[in-house]
């Protein structure tokens, strides 16, 4: 029976802290690997704040493919361009039309594209 641990993000970040400046002599494929299996086993304890976490490393492709093999995604974050409700589509980079709990729709920018 395992511990509940809901914050593994003290865990996780000082990790990727260490091996994202040494990602170039590791490989990809390796910093994948090992993120992935430090986000299972933290997500096995009872990581509560995964869904948080992997937007800190919205800009570390790498990083956000590991959480995503674990079901934990990056939200879309397209706001509509009247008030800037979020869209609710689960992860960032779909295809479909953006979609707030509105119920309203609206196609990417060309900022997005």
């Amino acid at each position: 029976m395992g511990a509940k641990y809901e914050s593994g993000t003290a865990v996780f970040e000082p990790v990727m802290d260490e091996l994202l400046p040494l990602k170039d002599q590791i490989g990809e494929a390796a910093l994948q690997r090992i993120a992935s299996k430090l986000i299972g086993g933290l997500l096995g304890f009872g990581w509560g704040n995964a869904e948080a976490t992997v937007g800190v490393y919205d800009a570390e492709p790498t990083i956000v493919a590991a959480f995503k093999e674990h079901g934990v995604l990056l939200f879309c974050d397209a706001q509509h361009p009247d008030d800037g409700e979020s869209c609710e589509e689960p992860e960032r980079g779909h295809t479909a039309p953006h979609k707030d709990y509105l119920g309203r729709t609206w196609v990417n920018t060309e900022e997005e594209k």
